[in-house]
């Protein structure tokens, strides 16, 4: 006894030949589809891999599962090893008598069984006289390819469950997902309490024609009722069960269709101007954003299946979409899909501005035909943006030259009644002096010219003419250093402000608004980089912006391209003194 003991703690095993294998099913008859399992014992250490379920059952039983246990025990100084394999199996999908073959493993073999399947119409006496099956029922038989259809599994259960878990229903080329939580109930049928897990999944077909889904399988552990068990409270009892494959009609998409196809039993799309004021504006500003929001709305439809909102091109005008943003939600067992979208516009130019309604066109299933969902309106008035437009310095009040010309020294015509004879001399000497201060101005001016012009090309000789450098001035360099320290960093804002400060003192534009702003770098690569600065930046949701690099380096570009101006060929006026 010792000895054995010793044998046991090191785990040295005595080895012995099988001389026994019975095979046994928890259950007979069935019905179609449903699951049952079968379970081999034998009395010595089989390796799993010495035992093949699938060539053994050939193709009436589908094998969903196999579970192994083994147990050592000695007896009367001899160790007994015993292995059992759980193979659980969904019976054919036709009534009839169907047989286990019998069973050779380990040189040992077990007898044929031979199984009773039953039809649909037993289906309700079968069940209730059972510890657990499962009953499924589907929204719909026929839906559109797309469309939602709500399975619901409910788990009948007259013992206690210990552990288990529901395998899904699978259909091919289809979206499978499970709605909402579990839900638990009780129900009395004959006298007879059962415990209810209800699960409800969403099955979304992406091909038409006749389709077979394969229901739901559960497989767990409930309390068993084992007498010779020494704790039989814990005894527990292996169970499978499933049901029948559930016949599906998915109808294609309508020949006549056009446009994107949205299966729902109800889509609202709705448009609102993002604003903190609750009033909707009339008047907008020429070239500042305006941010509209469009939720589109879809009953029974996922958020993915739902169009992105897009806004026609507008003349005059500036769009920036921003990425759609989508979510669900589940109210009375039905899924409610909604997808929002923000645009931001900026209008370029003053006047009337319309912003149409969007139409999307949706398939009603609840009516089994087309209809068509519309956003609201919008129209606005641009004005001229007077808070971003250069202010004009005020003209000078001309003054009159000092010189005056000939004719302005010829006096008028005399009144009548006036003796001309008299004046003749007068006349005559005013032509004179005229004539001679307009000499004299011509000569000063002639000679001032020729200076000019002779100090021009002395500079040029001795090479110390300087040309305007294609960044002007100290206030266009600091504004280009800020414009890089912002851009490196891609703060879009700073960036923003800082391109549009550098932009006006390195081209002399005057004041520039957004819309001018990208007016003016029309045609280039910087344009694409400032849609994009735009769109990130204008928003209610702030994107990040990550171009800053990219966007330095159209602006360099740009820069290159542009030619440099040329020194002005007119000498100064006065010349200066360099000593």
């Amino acid at each position: 006894m010792k000895i054995g003991l010793l044998l046991l703690a090191l785990g040295v095993g005595i080895s012995h030949a099988a001389s026994e294998l019975i095979t046994s099913i928890d259950k007979n008859p069935v019905l179609i589809g449903d699951s049952l399992i079968i379970t081999v014992t034998i009395d010595d250490d089989v390796a799993n891999d010495n035992f093949n379920p699938d060539q053994w059952l050939g193709d009436s039983f589908e094998v969903l599962n196999v579970r192994t246990n083994r147990r050592t025990s000695m007896v009367n100084n001899q160790f007994n090893r015993t292995t059992n394999f759980l193979v659980s199996v969904r019976a054919p999908q036709q009534p009839g008598y169907y047989r286990i073959p019998a069973l050779s493993l380990a040189g040992v073999s077990s007898d044929p069984i031979e199984v009773k399947v039953l039809p649909l119409s037993e289906a309700e006496q079968t069940q209730q006289n059972r510890d657990a099956f499962i009953k499924v029922s589907l929204s719909d038989d026929s839906v559109y390819v797309q469309q939602q259809v709500t399975l619901v599994a409910r788990l009948y259960l007259a013992t206690n469950l210990q552990s288990g878990n529901i395998i899904a229903p699978q259909l091919a080329d289809a979206d499978i997902v499970q709605l909402g939580k579990d839900e638990e109930s009780y129900e009395i049928i004959d006298g007879k309490r059962f415990q209810i897990f209800q699960r409800s999944y969403l099955i979304t077909p992406q091909r038409s024609g006749q389709v077979m889904i394969r229901g739901p399988v559960f497989s767990g552990q409930i309390s068993g009722d084992d007498s010779t068990a020494i704790f039989s409270s814990f005894a527990t009892e292996a169970v499978t069960t499933a049901t029948q494959d559930i016949p599906l009609e998915v109808k294609p998409i309508p020949a006549n269709w056009q446009g994107d196809w949205v299966p729902a039993e109800l889509v609202t799309l709705s448009a609102e101007i993002v604003s903190e004021n609750a009033a909707v504006p009339s008047q907008i500003e020429q070239g500042q954003p305006l941010t509209l929001r469009y939720r589109l709305t879809g009953l029974g439809i996922k958020p993915e299946q739902l169009p992105t909102v897009r806004l026609p091109d507008l003349d005059g005008v500036s769009i920036y979409p921003e990425q759609p943003q989508s979510s669900s939600m589940l109210r009375n067992g039905q899924v409610i899909a909604q997808k929002t979208v923000d645009i931001t516009i900026i209008p370029r130019q003053t006047g009337p501005l319309s912003i149409p309604e969007v139409r999307l066109p949706w398939f009603n299933t609840a009516i089994d035909k087309g209809s068509v969902t519309a956003s609201e309106s919008f129209s606005f008035t641009v004005t001229p943006a007077t808070s971003l437009q250069p202010e004009l310095p005020a003209q000078p009040e001309q003054q009159q030259p000092a010189t005056s010309t000939a004719t302005d020294m010829i006096p008028s015509t005399p009144p009548a009644g006036t003796d001309t004879s008299e004046a003749t001399t007068p006349q005559h000497l005013w032509f004179i002096l005229t004539l001679a201060f307009a000499s004299l101005w011509l000569l000063t001016l002639g000679w001032t010219l020729f200076l000019r012009r002779k100090r021009t090309e002395q500079i040029a000789v001795a090479g110390a003419s300087t040309t305007q450098a294609s960044i002007p001035p100290s206030s266009a360099g600091k504004a280009w250093r800020q414009l890089q320290q912002a851009a490196s960093a891609n703060q879009a804002r700073e960036t923003l402000a800082a391109m549009r400060t550098w932009t006006e003192r390195q081209f002399q534009t005057g004041h520039l608004n957004l819309s001018g702003l990208r007016e003016f770098f029309a045609d280039s690569p910087v344009a694409t980089q400032l849609d994009y600065l735009l769109a990130c930046q204008y928003g209610t949701k702030p994107n990040a912006w990550q171009e800053g690099r990219a966007l330095l380096r159209a602006l360099k570009a740009f820069r290159q391209q542009q030619p440099e101006p040329k020194a002005s060929d007119i000498p100064e006026l006065y010349p200066r003194n360099n000593n």
